[in-house]
């Protein structure tokens, strides 16, 4: 299931190119019959300890997809604009992370997904 998760997400990325949000992914996904849905939130070391999410409600194998290929540096993070998550339809309903400040609640960080360094190799 991992690696069919991962060719999801690296056909939805070469089809839309840089700046895809996590909702293209995740309804990329779904609608080619994969399930993303959980109870796993998308977050690095620095962002748990700050209490701040880039998503949540995911599979651990769609966590672990993802991961995997960001670790390998295929793909990065981008901060973007909450509107990108509007205008697809879909945001997470917390407030918004307005710096790297340590926070008591969850805060939501909105990003993109780019191509990185390592998605020729």
């Amino acid at each position: 299931m991992v690696s069919r998760l991962r060719d999801s997400i690296l056909t939805t990325m070469s089809y839309y190119g840089h700046g895809v949000s996590l909702a293209e992914i995740i309804g990329a996904a779904q609608a080619a019959g994969l399930d993303t849905g959980g109870r796993y939130a998308l977050a690095n070391e620095k962002m748990q300890a700050l209490n701040i999410l880039i998503w949540a409600g995911v599979s651990a194998e769609f966590y672990d997809a993802l991961a995997d290929l960001v670790d390998r540096e295929v793909i990065e993070y981008h901060p973007t604009s909450p509107l990108v998550y509007l205008m697809d339809g879909i945001h997470l309903d917390m407030p918004l992370a307005k710096g790297p400040y340590r926070y008591k609640e969850p805060h939501w960080l909105p990003v993109t997904l780019s191509r990185g360094p390592g998605w020729a190799a």
